[in-house]
């Protein structure tokens, strides 16, 4: 079952507690790529409450699985009524949204090592 649709519009964020969830991503050639695979305790759709951007990926069960639903509204409300439990929420978004940049950057700063190096290895010598 798909849970939304990269493009889709989103104020939601959501909860696995139980299942595995699959994260794709198309690519400029139309092509789904996987990105991560989640499971219970990882959570997803939080960048669409911190930008008010489009889905930025498409998200699918793999199996039955059960998921909490966190609004933007609701967010909001915590904010209102309880400060330290919202800050302490935001704080824990930013550090996994923090660490997926740092992982996304160490796979991009590999990808073109490899293709620079493909490229000189192919290249013919000058002299």
């Amino acid at each position: 079952e798909t849970i939304f649709r990269e493009g889709d519009d989103g104020n939601t964020m959501f909860v696995v507690l139980a299942g595995e969830m699959e994260v794709t991503k198309r690519s400029r050639q139309g092509v789904d790529a996987r990105v991560a695979v989640l499971g219970p305790g990882d959570w997803f759709g939080e960048m669409s409450i911190v930008d008010i951007q489009p889905r930025s990926a498409t998200v699918r069960a793999l199996a039955p699985g059960r998921l909490i639903r966190i609004s933007a509204a609701e967010l909001d409300a915590l904010y209102r009524h309880d400060v330290r439990s919202y800050a302490i929420i935001v704080l824990n978004l930013a550090r996994e949204l923090s660490r997926r940049l740092r992982v996304a950057d160490g796979i991009l700063a590999d990808l073109i090592a490899n293709v620079m190096d493909s490229y000189l290895a192919k290249r013919p010598a000058t002299g």
